[in-house]
């Protein structure tokens, strides 16, 4: 017997394939025989009579690994988002081609300027002291 974490949600996608002959297309946690909830990805589009009964033809796939990295991948962006915001040194993050992509608090302040938003707004090359330098930076990075 597989027991259903989100059973709501996989009952009414499932009724819907059945009834109205939506796709059924679920991700969602299943607790298996030996106990161990893993993360699968159930789908199935169409169904099919046999006999009076009706059928449908499906496949699972278990996407555990993808559902651990994706979390992994949240839980990382989130530290790195609070040391970016967060940093009392000024962080800018522009690119190559001269747009400001963002920037910390600490940046604008130390800059003078009242806001972030106000230094998104620039391109990085007022941000340098001449163009020159900028453009050595930029060849640097290349």
């Amino acid at each position: 017997r597989v027991l259903f974490r989100s059973a709501p949600r996989v009952k009414e996608a499932f009724e819907a394939l059945f009834k109205a002959g939506r796709p059924y297309d679920v991700e969602c946690r299943r607790k298996g025989r030996d106990g161990e909830w893993i993360w699968v990805h159930d789908r199935s589009v169409a169904t099919h009579e046999k006999d009076g009964m009706l059928y449908a033809d499906g496949l699972v796939t278990d996407i555990t690994e993808r559902k651990k990295t994706e979390e992994s991948l949240r839980a990382s962006e989130q530290r790195y988002r609070l040391l970016f915001d967060r940093n009392l040194a000024g962080v800018l993050r522009g690119s190559l081609e001269g747009h400001v992509l963002e920037c910390n608090e600490a940046f604008a302040k130390i800059l003078g300027y009242e806001s972030v938003r106000q230094v998104l707004a620039l391109s990085t090359v007022d941000l340098y002291y001449s163009t020159e330098e900028q453009a050595a930076l930029v060849q640097r990075l290349k």
